[in-house]
């Protein structure tokens, strides 16, 4: 019943027209905001009345979670306990400062990317291919550092030592949105909304395309040159317990 609303006014404004489509576009993100709190309020709801309001999932700890064992207060088993304040002085003074240094150098980059361009426009003419080099090299950079900002947004959440796997997921897909938006947006933005060049615009989108998919194509003959030889063999040999895991006589 919460979709009937939304339905009739999306094909009003179907029959309408694109004039009224930021009153809309208003409209549907405060519907969903009250829609969502409105469930959660009728979930709260049902839970008192169903006696279930003080029942809560105890999340157990990482398996990379590491500390001194103590008695849990809650479960009385032993537990590694790591002090909050270690991680959050990890996160603050450690994690942050990085990722900001980090979106430095991809700014500075971005705007030396620039600058060497207008030279060689200046130097060789706006049509030469020549002009094309900073984007290429933009691009792969760009390639590079997806690689390594994964990985290295790992390598942070894991010396922050957050107890469940839910903290470390939720800390880990932070960092990784931040430099990867910075790392793949922060380039289109600044020639869409400062330099205002579609020309260049356009050049730099087909060049990251280009060397996405590069990078795509090689990432599929890595896995026709490794794994399509794994599925070749026997069920026999893939499933076959190795003999220092078969169980004694």
């Amino acid at each position: 019943s919460a979709l009937v609303i939304p339905t009739v006014l999306g094909f009003l404004q179907f029959l309408i027209g694109g004039e009224v489509t930021p009153f809309f576009c208003c409209f549907y993100v405060i519907w969903m905001t009250v829609f969502l709190e409105i469930w959660k309020r009728k979930c709260s709801v049902m839970a008192y009345e169903w006696g279930t309001l003080s029942l809560a999932t105890l999340e157990l700890p990482r398996t990379d979670y590491y500390g001194k064992l103590a008695r849990d207060p809650i479960t009385g088993k032993m537990t590694p306990q790591y002090p909050v304040w270690k991680t959050q002085l990890q996160v603050y003074l450690v994690s942050i400062p990085v990722i900001l240094a980090c979106i430095i150098c991809a700014v500075f980059m971005t705007i030396s990317q620039f600058l060497f361009e207008d030279y060689l426009i200046e130097k060789f003419g706006i049509e030469s291919y020549i002009t094309l080099l900073p984007s290429i090299f933009q691009s792969i950079f760009v390639a590079i550092l997806t690689v390594f900002y994964d990985r290295f947004a790992t390598f942070l959440t894991i010396k922050e030592n957050h107890r469940t796997q839910n903290q470390y997921e939720r800390h880990r897909v932070n960092k990784l949105i931040v430099l990867e938006f910075v790392n793949n947006f922060f380039c289109l933005f600044y020639i869409a909304f400062i330099k205002r060049d579609m020309k260049m615009l356009q050049n730099q989108l087909m060049t990251q395309m280009l060397i996405l998919q590069v990078r795509w194509q090689s990432i599929s003959v890595q896995c026709t040159l490794y794994i399509l030889p794994l599925l070749s063999l026997t069920p026999y040999s893939l499933f076959k317990m190795p003999r220092s895991f078969c169980y004694p006589n």
